[in-house]
């Protein structure tokens, strides 16, 4: 929020209305053209001011978007389960959760064979297909470690564990 301060303003009057009709008509042209200027400043760094905090709020949220996902899987990553996790842990009403772990067997004998490039490209694929397979139903999907992941159900029921474990 800007104050404008208009001191100035009572120290410019008096000089201009001391004079005859010539120089109160100048003095009003002088307030006006004095008014507008500071108009346009403000407005200037009010928008300006807007900007820049919108700018900061979006870079914010792309920082805290990077600090809770997976760079290579796109997946959320151990940051963002353990925080999830203590916020279930400290919810004051009980909430049910399920946990698929699972793994990429042999997977350090792939990328020793095919290099880690070829490693992540398969980590990528297995993810999006997982994905795609569960869906967008009420659940997280977590990179772990380097190919063990995490599915959290949010308020499961058994069939619901069960289905998802048989899908992937």
């Amino acid at each position: 929020m800007f104050v404008v301060n208009f001191d100035l303003c009572a120290i410019i009057l008096p000089l201009f209305f001391d004079g005859g009709e010539v120089y109160t008509l100048a003095s009003y042209v002088l307030i006006v053209a004095f008014l507008l200027i500071a108009k346009t400043i403000l407005s200037k760094l009010i928008y300006n001011s807007i900007e820049r905090a919108y700018a900061v709020s979006s870079l914010n949220d792309a920082l805290l978007i990077s600090a809770y996902k997976d760079e290579l899987t796109s997946t959320l990553n151990r940051r963002a389960l353990n925080t999830y996790w203590d916020y279930l842990c400290n919810k004051e009403d009980t909430y049910m959760v399920g946990i698929i772990l699972f793994d990429i067997d042999d997977f350090k004998k792939y990328n020793d064979t095919y290099t880690h490039g070829s490693g992540d490209e398969v980590l990528k694929k297995i993810c999006k297909l997982v994905i795609n397979e569960i869906g967008e139903q009420n659940l997280y999907l977590f990179r772990f470690g380097g190919e063990e992941f995490i599915i959290m159900l949010n308020n499961p029921n058994e069939e619901d564990i069960v289905k998802i474990y048989n899908e992937v």
